[in-house]
């Protein structure tokens, strides 16, 4: 990437993955666009829709994701990005001297050039059918977890600042499903217990049907209830192995 970079005759850089594919003829149009008055541009890529419901949990973790990097974007604090739908300037990577800090990684460029160089100023976001992309999927349970570990794993290095907003947020997500469960079970106030995970439910479905839209995602939010709860143990658990795992390997 480093040489292909050096070696461009032009200012703008535009990224996306060898699996990937334009969701519309307006993409490169689109992803540029924001280059015009700022020197990154973060974009969102789906995973292509396939049969089971691996690839249903795997298009939902993605949507997620995307949700969070953006709508931190949009707050002012991006933190990461996805190099299948990805553009900054030239000179910026060549004035901060690129990948340089962290070549040993496997993968993690694209999230640890937007921890180096991203800021309020400096960043924007282009979302919508005609500036996504979309991806192919993996299709083994064994392969998606591999994939998730090494994007995960890139986290560690992440500055103080994003591994305590990530953090505060996980634990929300996670405390959320461990107190309805327990009070619940305890028969506690049941009625504000049933209430509470009510509007909690209606305040994400809403979320996530706005967030479809504003992003140009097609996901059906019949399961979403399910989806949440499997998420929240798949990320706790994925995530503390991120932490300890010292080398991952690339599918």
């Amino acid at each position: 990437m480093t040489l292909g970079i050096k070696a461009a005759k032009n200012e703008d850089l535009v990224f996306t993955d060898a699996d990937c594919l334009p969701a519309s003829g307006k993409w490169l149009i689109k992803i540029q666009a924001g280059l015009k008055d700022h020197d990154i541009v973060l974009g969102y890529s789906s995973y292509q829709k396939l049969p089971g419901f691996l690839n249903y949990f795997i298009r939902f973790e993605t949507l997620w994701t995307g949700m969070q990097y953006i709508g931190f974007a949009g707050f002012g604090v991006p933190y990461m990005g996805v190099g299948r739908n990805l553009a900054y300037k030239k000179s910026l990577f060549l004035d901060s001297k690129g990948f340089n800090g962290y070549q040993d990684i496997i993968g993690g460029d694209d999230d640890l050039f937007i921890q180096k160089n991203a800021s309020k100023q400096n960043t924007t976001v282009e979302i919508g059918l005609d500036s996504l992309t979309i991806s192919r999927p993996k299709t083994s349970i064994k392969n998606f977890f591999i994939q998730k570990l090494r994007h995960l794993s890139v986290g560690r290095h992440y500055t103080f600042k994003s591994k305590i907003g990530l953090s505060v947020w996980s634990l929300s997500l996670l405390l959320s499903w461990v107190l309805f469960i327990s009070l619940a079970i305890l028969r506690i106030e049941l009625y504000l217990v049933t209430g509470s995970f009510f509007i909690r439910t209606l305040i994400l479905y809403l979320t996530f049907k706005r967030s479809c839209l504003k992003l140009g995602e097609r996901f059906e939010l019949w399961g979403l209830i399910a989806l949440d709860c499997i998420f929240v143990a798949y990320f706790t658990s994925v995530g503390i192995m991120a932490l300890f795992i010292k080398r991952v390997k690339w599918t």
